[in-house]
């Protein structure tokens, strides 16, 4: 009963990111990571300041 479990969990093993990060070095994995980052980093920025201007218009 327990197999059907265990066996449900491969589909997630053989994902493209899995696979990414089980063949990739460790510099493609970190420049993955800073963009991803720098793109939240923007973002973050960006809702920030729209904030910052809509509390000054009131």
């Amino acid at each position: 009963m327990r197999s059907d479990k265990v066996g449900s969990v491969k589909p997630l093993a053989s994902s493209p990111l899995a696979r990414f990060v089980n063949q990739s070095t460790p510099e493609e994995q970190a420049e993955v990571y800073r963009r991803v980052f720098e793109k939240v980093d923007k973002d973050q920025q960006a809702v920030i300041s729209q904030a910052e201007r809509g509390s000054h218009d009131e």
